[in-house]
């Protein structure tokens, strides 16, 4: 696979990186207001004894367990990218990563917040994307 294929494929997981850190806020706040719900339904339940509440339940459940599996599957996500980025938090232009795809700052700014001119910013992303490489790898982020 060609080494902007490789990049522009990492570069898609750290843009994303942000979202999946919402998603997942998004998601436990669902996941507690289905446990409101459940356990408002539950007081209902054991005044009337409704099947037709057993059967609300059930989807309270279900809908339950499916946000409880996006969440976990963010987790996994974000872990697998936070171990590809400890590994190289020693590097030079590590700072690079959260400024351009957490942050969304141009290649002036960064420019700017290192000190060197425009050109070598473009550099930079070159080096930090080729040592983050093999970590994406190892943490099957990506794949060749």
């Amino acid at each position: 696979m060609e080494q902007k294929t490789v990049f522009k494929k990492m570069e898609d997981i750290l843009y994303a990186y942000p979202k999946y850190q919402n998603r997942m806020r998004e998601e436990q706040k669902h996941l507690t207001n289905i446990e409101l719900e459940k356990s408002y339904r539950l007081k209902e339940l054991n005044n009337q004894n409704s099947f037709e509440y057993k059967s609300e339940l059930e989807k309270l459940e279900e809908t339950r367990d499916r946000i409880y599996h996006n969440i976990q599957r963010y987790e996994e996500i974000l872990f697998r990218i936070n171990e590809a980025l400890d590994m190289i938090k020693g590097h030079k232009y590590y700072d690079f990563i959260p400024m351009k795809y957490f942050s969304k700052m141009s290649y002036e700014s960064i420019a700017e917040k290192f000190d060197i001119n425009v050109s070598s910013v473009y550099k930079a992303k070159n080096k930090i994307l080729g040592s983050l490489e093999i970590h994406f790898l190892a943490q099957k982020l990506i794949c060749y």
